[in-house]
C-alpha cells in the first residue's frame, strides 16, 4: 500500500511538472503580444505599439528631443514577432572579444526584423529588452508591467 502511494505521488508530481513545462514553452497568443512596449538605453527611448489589427507604430526619442517614427505590419510566428519595416536604433559590435552597443543617429531603416516574444517582453540578441506596458486604472499613461 505504501509503495502504491509513493508511485501515485511520483506520477502526480510528474504530471504537474509536465503541465508547468508545457505552459512555459507554449507560444504567446496574438492578443497577449498586442500592446505598448518601451525600452530605454544610453538616453534614447523607443516606444513600440503592436495594434491588434496587425499594424505597429514605433517612436524613437533621442536625447535632444528629436523623434523618428516608423509604422508598418507585425506578425506572430510561434514565439517570434516580425516587424516590417523597422528603424534599427542600436548598433551591436561583437568584435575584439566583447559586445559593445552604440546608438545609430539617424537609425537604419531595415526591411524587417524579428524579436522573441513571451507576452511581457520583446527580446533580440544583445540589445535592450522592450518591456510591455499596461494602462493605468484611470486610463491615463501606461505604467511598466
Amino acid at each position: 500500500m505504501r509503495r502504491a502511494l509513493q508511485i501515485i505521488g511520483v506520477i502526480a508530481l510528474s504530471l504537474l511538472g509536465g503541465l508547468w513545462f508545457l505552459r512555459w514553452i507554449t507560444p504567446p497568443t496574438h492578443a497577449e503580444v498586442s500592446g505598448a512596449y518601451t525600452r530605454s538605453y544610453l538616453g534614447v527611448t523607443e516606444d513600440l505599439t503592436l495594434h491588434p489589427d496587425g499594424t505597429f507604430q514605433q517612436i524613437i526619442t533621442y536625447t535632444d528631443g528629436r523623434k523618428v517614427t516608423a509604422s508598418g505590419q507585425w506578425s506572430l510566428i510561434n514565439q517570434a514577432v516580425g516587424l516590417s519595416p523597422y528603424n534599427e536604433v542600436y548598433d551591436v559590435d561583437f568584435s575584439n572579444g566583447k559586445t559593445e552597443i552604440a546608438i545609430k543617429n539617424p537609425p537604419d531603416g531595415v526591411g524587417s526584423i524579428f524579436f522573441e516574444a513571451d507576452g511581457k517582453r520583446l527580446m533580440r540578441e544583445c540589445v535592450p529588452v522592450f518591456l510591455k506596458q499596461r494602462q493605468s486604472a484611470a486610463g491615463g499613461n501606461p505604467d511598466t508591467k
